[in-house]
Order: C-alpha cells, then structure tokens, then sequence
C-alpha cells in the first residue's frame, strides 16, 4: 500500500492559507515552535530557572544587525515581560516581573536580581566593545 500520494500531501503541506485567506491543515508543527522558543528563550532571554515559573532567568542575546526586542510570556503568576534596545553603545533594558514570583536579570556580567511585582525601568548600560556580537 503506497501512502506517499494521499496521506503525505493531506498532512503535510507548503500552503498553509486557502485563496479566501482561512487557514488550511494544522499550524501547530514542531519547526514553528522551535523558531518561537529561540526567539523567546535567547534573544528575549525569558525561561523559567524552576517549573511553573516560579524563579525565572532574564538573559538576552545580543545578536549582531538587531537593535531591539521584546516579549510577554503568560506564566501562572501573570505575565512576565523583557525588552532591550541597542541606543549607540547603551543597551536600554525593561523587564516585568509578576506578584509570587522572582526573576535573575543577567546582561552580560552584570547580574541583578528582581522582587515580585517589579517593573524595572529601562536603564541605560554601556555596551562597551561588547557590541556587535552575541551576549549571553
């Protein structure tokens, strides 16, 4: 029995819109989220440091031709939130942190951390010869 021609082209697929623009076949494929997770994870730099995001780690990446990022991550507690803009040879940091949990702020060396609640303002930190390159 060949299922190469019926059961491939149905379950997966290149066109993921119809000509009326609805979507078509499922969206929810592992290279999606992968592209997700990294884009959340490294360049934003939100992931949980314990289960349930109960302590959560903020260490962006700072990847040569991007300039700015930001993101929002719903946990159990409320959303968390981190963003960072490269101004000239400052880098411009705001992070979120929801009540009942804690967050550990890495930028580069510096390391800092935050109390529930917490909104940390931006702050302007130099970049120094840091900058282009990742920053982890």
């Amino acid at each position: 029995m060949d299922l190469s021609d019926r059961t491939w082209r149905h379950y997966e697929t290149w066109k993921g819109h119809n000509r009326k623009g609805e979507p078509r076949d499922s969206h929810n494929h592992y290279a999606y989220g992968a592209v997700v997770n990294f884009l959340i994870e490294r360049l934003v730099g939100i992931a949980p440091s314990e289960p349930g995001f109960g302590s959560i780690d903020i260490r962006p990446t700072l990847l040569p031709g991007i300039n700015h990022a930001k993101a929002a991550v719903g946990t159990p507690f409320g959303p968390v939130s981190s963003g960072w803009e490269v101004d000239g040879d400052s880098l411009l940091a705001r992070v979120t942190v929801p009540e009942g949990t804690t967050a550990h702020l890495q930028l580069g060396n510096v390391q800092e951390s935050l109390e529930p609640g917490t909104v940390r303002p931006r702050q302007r930190r130099r970049l120094g010869h840091r900058r282009p390159g990742p920053w982890k």
